[in-house]
C-alpha cells in the first residue's frame, strides 16, 4: 500500500497482513481526498478504527497538521508507529490503542478539538452508527467540523444525530461514504432535540 498525494506521495507503508483489518481502496481514498482537500491545510484529524493509519498519514501527507489514531489491536497500533516513524511523522501524532469509544471520551476530557474524523468501522457491526451518535452528542467537533463513514453500500445510517446532520454521501462499488457536518447553533440544536434520541 502507497500513500496516493501529498509531500509522501509514493511512499509505501506497512499494513497487516490477512483478513483482520480493511485497508480503504485506492480508488476511495483518492476520491475521499478530493473532495475533503480544502479542508486539509493546518486540520487536525483523527483516524479512528484506524487499522494501519493509511487515511490518517495520507492526511498529514496532504497538509494536516496533527492526527490521532486509535484501534483497539496492538499490531495494528505497532505497525503504524513503525509507518509514521519511518515518514518523520511520530511528532505530530498521537496512537492510541484503545476501544474507540473509551478513546472519543479521553480525548474529550482532554479538551482536544478535531476539523475532521474518519470512521473506518467493521462492515458487519454496529460500530459506525454507534461512533456518528457518540460523536454527535459530544465537544470534540467545532462548527464546520466534518465526520466521514466508511460502510458497506445500503448501510442505514440516520441524517441527523446529536449536532451532525449528513451533507452527502458517495458510493464506489459495494463501499459508501456518508459525510456529516458538526453544527451547534441556534437552529441546529433545535434539530438535534428532535433527533438525538433516534436509533
Amino acid at each position: 500500500m502507497r500513500i496516493i498525494g501529498g509531500k509522501h506521495k509514493g511512499a509505501r507503508l506497512k499494513t497487516r497482513k490477512g483478513s483482520a483489518t480493511r485497508p480503504l481502496l485506492a480508488r476511495v481514498k483518492k476520491s475521499l481526498f478530493s473532495i475533503i482537500l480544502p479542508e486539509l491545510e493546518g486540520a487536525r484529524f483523527l483516524d479512528l478504527f484506524a487499522g494501519n493509519g493509511s487515511v490518517g498519514i495520507e492526511a498529514l501527507s496532504r497538509g494536516a497538521e496533527y492526527c490521532v489514531f486509535v484501534d483497539q489491536s496492538e499490531r495494528c497500533c505497532k505497525i503504524i508507529r513503525e509507518n509514521l516513524k519511518h515518514l518523520g511523522l511520530s511528532g505530530k501524532t498521537l496512537v492510541l490503542q484503545k476501544k474507540v469509544s473509551s478513546a472519543i471520551s479521553i480525548l474529550e476530557e482532554q479538551g482536544q478539538k478535531f476539523n475532521i474524523v474518519f470512521i473506518g468501522a467493521p462492515y458487519k457491526s454496529e460500530f459506525a452508527l454507534r461512533t456518528i451518535e457518540q460523536l454527535g452528542r459530544m465537544s470534540l467537533l467545532q462548527d464546520t467540523s466534518l465526520v466521514i463513514a466508511e460502510v458497506r453500500k445500503r448501510t442505514p445510517l440516520p441524517e441527523h444525530t446529536g449536532f451532525l446532520h449528513l451533507v452527502r454521501n458517495q458510493q464506489y462499488g459495494d463501499t459508501e461514504l456518508f459525510f456529516y457536518e458538526y453544527k451547534r447553533n441556534a437552529e441546529a440544536e433545535g434539530n438535534a432535540e428532535e433527533s438525538g434520541d433516534r436509533r
